[in-house]
């Protein structure tokens, strides 16, 4: 069982999390910018910004699947190697760049 601390500080490190992100957040000041993506000038959002936006969210939403697949077959063990296997990735990152720094 999880303690009640873990359970706190986790609860705590999440609505810190969304607090300031609706914090940086810019807001929508007219109809048009929030349902269209319009900039302050009225101008529609590109296309190559909305593909882009769509593929991000279509990656999110996969990944969220298959998080919630592995740990609906694995139970945490599946959740927590997802989780590793997306950390491998700035892991990898930071370890080539490492070595290509200490090897000139």
């Amino acid at each position: 069982m999880l303690s009640t601390a873990f359970g706190l500080t986790f609860w705590g490190v999440l609505i810190f999390y969304g607090v300031a992100l609706y914090a940086v957040t810019p807001n929508a000041r007219t109809a048009g910018a929030f349902f269209r993506g319009e900039d302050n000038s009225g101008r529609e959002a590109h296309q190559w910004a909305l593909t882009a936006s769509i593929f991000i969210s279509w990656i999110f939403a996969k990944s969220v699947t298959n998080a919630a697949n592995l740990g609906a077959s694995y139970g945490i063990v599946g959740g927590l190697a997802y989780a590793a296997y997306w950390l491998s990735i700035p892991l990898a990152g930071f370890v080539i760049y490492r070595l290509r720094r200490s090897t000139g």
